[in-house]
């Protein structure tokens, strides 16, 4: 077993798609896979690392701004008395989704795909159906696996996640984690099978309140999110636990102690008392948490306190222009008739 990071491919194995093909990494933040044909060699590869890979930079940069990373995690996840095989699993070959988040593209949502199209630009067309990489599963020992993590796009929007959870033999044993907007409400044929795990993690991508929700995660509507959650909380199983993925970019980190408020108040644990999480990360691409401009930093540090995770984050970051930012709204802004100065009218002059 790696005793840098235990996902190096002794245990764990995250895959996507490519070009039509299956794709396997260590984990979901590796930057760079390898054909699952040639997984073998790929794991003598990784599981000699002992230090970080050049694939590793955006954990690496999270565990030097926070001091824990999704590598520090690996050792809570895989024990180490679990035999060589697949332990944690991320799937992550959905990309059907049913929103268009500012922050996002058409490499993880087919409704930005379509926003695209309309404009006449032309991107990469995924596979309309993931049976021939769905199949490749038949051919994996699933009887070691304690974790499965569903990334997408969203989902719950398709039946990959059942098909994949059909195939565990030992479901008490295992945890299930879903990425998920939150706006898709499971029935009761998925709740029938998640009461099999031993518990169940639903991360909502939650990135502001109200109309800050509705502008960044774009047509999805704060209110029927909110409701589903809240729905959930009394009705979805006992194993049913929540968290809170709140990614920062340079428009919404002012606001984080909405999300705050938001969550003790409404949202603050599940229907047993479990405590919900929030849990905190930069955004990259267009929206790059590194494109904050000075004079707003300086203001987050004095909001929050510069021993804020926040603050700690923001710290370690370079400064990159905000240039791209105001080029996508300014086009993106006029094509959904939406105003990010009437959203987020505290921070404009920091934009100027």
């Amino acid at each position: 077993m790696n005793k840098f990071c235990r996902f190096f491919l002794s245990h764990g194995y995250s895959f996507t798609e490519q070009a039509g093909k299956l794709i396997i990494k260590p984990c979901c933040w590796f930057k760079e896979g390898i054909a699952y044909e040639n997984h073998v060699e790929a794991r003598q590869l990784w599981e000699r690392a002992t230090t970080w890979l050049p694939e590793c930079s955006a954990c690496e940069q999270l565990d030097t701004a926070k001091g824990h990373s999704f590598r520090n995690a690996s050792f809570d996840i895989i024990p180490p008395d679990m035999p060589y095989g697949a332990v944690a699993l991320d799937i992550n070959l959905d990309f059907n989704c049913n929103a268009a988040c500012v922050i996002c593209g058409p490499h993880s949502s087919s409704t930005w795909t379509q926003q695209l199209k309309k404009q006449s630009i032309q991107v990469y067309q995924r596979p309309k159906s993931l049976d021939h990489l769905i199949r490749i599963f038949d051919t994996i020992d699933f009887s070691n696996v304690r974790r499965i993590k569903f990334f997408g796009g969203e989902p719950l929007l398709t039946d990959t996640h059942t098909t994949v959870l059909k195939k565990i033999p030992n479901p008490e044993l295992v945890d299930i984690w879903y990425t998920t907007n939150g706006s898709i409400f499971p029935d009761n044929s998925v709740f029938s099978l998640w009461e099999k795990f031993k518990l169940v993690y639903m991360e909502t991508s939650i990135d502001g309140v109200g109309d800050k929700f509705n502008y960044i995660r774009w047509p999805l509507r704060w209110n029927k999110i909110t409701n589903n959650l809240l729905e959930l909380k009394n009705t979805g199983p006992n194993n049913l636990l929540f968290r809170i993925n709140h990614t920062l970019n340079p428009f919404n980190i002012l606001y984080y102690d909405e999300i705050e408020d938001w969550a003790k108040s409404e949202f603050s644990h599940n229907r047993l008392g479990d405590l919900t999480e929030i849990n905190i990360h930069q955004c990259w691409g267009t929206w790059d948490l590194s494109r904050t401009p000075t004079t707003l930093r300086e203001h987050i540090y004095k909001k929050y306190s510069q021993d804020h995770p926040i603050s700690k984050l923001l710290i370690c970051l370079p400064i990159k222009s905000y240039d791209p930012i105001i080029n996508f709204t300014k086009k993106w802004d006029q094509i959904r008739e939406i105003s990010w100065q009437s959203v987020f009218p505290e921070i404009i002059n920091y934009f100027p």
